[in-house]
This record gives C-alpha cells, sequence and structure tokens, in this order.
C-alpha cells in the first residue's frame, strides 16, 4: 500500500479538519455569538445585511448541536453548496457570510426563546458554531440556521 490518498479522502479529510478548526472559532466577527435571553413571547427573527448570491442550498452538510449544559448548547452548520467543489472551499467564496440562528419552544419557530448573526467567515471553511444561552433546562427546543431564502433543517 502506497502514502497516496484519493482525492476523496483527501477533501473529507479537508472538511473534518476545517469543522475540527472551526470549534475553536468565534461566532461573530466580534469573537461571540449575538443572542437574546430567554422570552415567552415571540420574538422577532433578526436580518442580515450581507446575503450572498447562492445558487443553491447552501446547507448540504446538515445541522449539529453539542456540549450542553443547563442553560445552554453549542449549535453548528457549515455553508458548502458543493462540499466537494474543487475549489476546496464547499462552493462558497471568499467573503463573510451573516447566519441568522434561531432557537423555539415549539415545531413551528412561533416561541423563538434565542436568535441572533453569526457569521461565517472563509477562514474558518464557512462553519458556524454559536453558544445558545439563556435556555432552560430540562427543555426541548428545536434550532435552525437561514441563508437568504435558504432555511437549514431543523435540529
Amino acid at each position: 500500500m502506497t502514502g497516496a490518498i484519493g482525492r476523496r479522502q483527501f477533501l473529507t479529510g479537508a472538511a473534518a479538519a476545517a469543522a475540527a478548526l472551526a470549534v475553536g472559532c468565534s461566532s461573530d466577527s466580534e469573537g461571540a455569538a449575538r443572542t437574546t435571553g430567554p422570552s415567552t413571547t415571540a420574538m422577532a427573527a433578526p436580518t442580515t445585511s450581507s446575503v450572498p448570491d447562492l445558487a443553491t442550498d447552501p446547507f448540504t452538510l446538515g445541522v449539529a448541536s453539542g456540549d450542553p449544559l443547563t442553560d445552554r448548547v453549542i449549535l453548528w452548520t457549515r455553508l458548502a453548496p458543493d462540499p466537494l467543489a474543487d475549489d476546496g472551499r464547499g462552493g462558497m467564496g471568499d467573503d463573510p457570510v451573516e447566519v441568522v440562528w434561531e432557537v423555539a419552544a415549539d415545531d413551528a419557530f412561533e416561541s423563538l426563546v434565542a436568535t441572533g448573526v453569526a457569521v461565517a467567515e472563509a477562514a474558518h471553511g464557512h462553519a458556524v458554531h454559536v453558544d445558545a444561552t439563556g435556555l432552560a433546562p430540562g427543555t426541548d427546543y428545536r434550532y435552525r440556521f437561514t441563508v437568504g431564502s435558504y432555511t437549514s433543517t431543523v435540529g
């Protein structure tokens, strides 16, 4: 067996490395996710000022959550309309992209409990990690991300 690896193995490994690097990266340009605390009424979702011209869904890699504590959880996604693109960037350009994130107490996202905007930067593989705070212990929540007209699957 030689030490050479195939293109697919390289790209899969690169994507995993980018995601691992992004774990320690900030969620916005100020170094922290912007959140709003819990609410018993619906809150308006924030809007973004920079919406890229995307031809296809950028949420092809799905969403994830982890590191739950009693009042918070880390939410993750990576923008990659073409995860195996020859450009090595998942089909994304060099520009940072603002991503709206929402946490809701209901399936219809009518009762938002936390929401904000995070910045997906090219230097971090357009991955987003959000520290969603102000959550109630022992409560089920749903979360999702939005860029322009595209909304991720619900986690």
